[in-house]
């Protein structure tokens, strides 16, 4: 069965946080997967147009399995940020990587500390690039 195919038979309600049936679940998991590695090979190819819209299509289905602060969450919103840095859009990729800063960031700089300090540095460096961008670097 093809991704699209897949992604037509899940039919999961994003207004509401149901629990998911296992088969269901499992369903969703391998769709998420998929998207996952596509968003990623998309960006690697700098095809980032793609990779955005990836990204827009996979954050609400992993918002079905995991929660907004998880670091899977954080991996997603980080990545779109970075894809979207490279289409010119600061305003958009501030949002997803500040996103991605709250779940990582360490407690004592005001973040939950979840996911790997490196993860971390990685969503600076993206909020750097972001506040460079649009000439604001007073910020940092």
């Amino acid at each position: 069965m093809s991704f699209d195919e897949r992604w037509k038979n899940l039919r999961v309600n994003f207004s509401t946080k149901e629990k998911l049936a296992p088969a269901k679940e499992t369903a969703l998991r391998e769709i998420i997967h998929d998207l996952r590695g596509r968003a990623t090979a998309f960006r690697a190819s700098s095809n980032y147009e793609a990779s955005i819209h990836a990204y827009m299509r996979l954050i609400p289905l992993e918002d079905q399995i995991y929660t907004p602060d998880s670091p899977e969450a954080a991996t997603s919103f980080n990545n779109l940020g970075e894809a979207l840095i490279k289409q010119g859009d600061m305003a958009a990729a501030e949002e997803g990587v500040s996103t991605a800063l709250r779940v990582r960031e360490d407690v004592r700089f005001g973040g939950l500390g979840l996911g790997s300090r490196y993860d971390a540095s990685v969503s600076r460096e993206n909020m750097a690039k972001i506040k460079e961008g649009t000439g604001i670097l007073s910020e940092i």
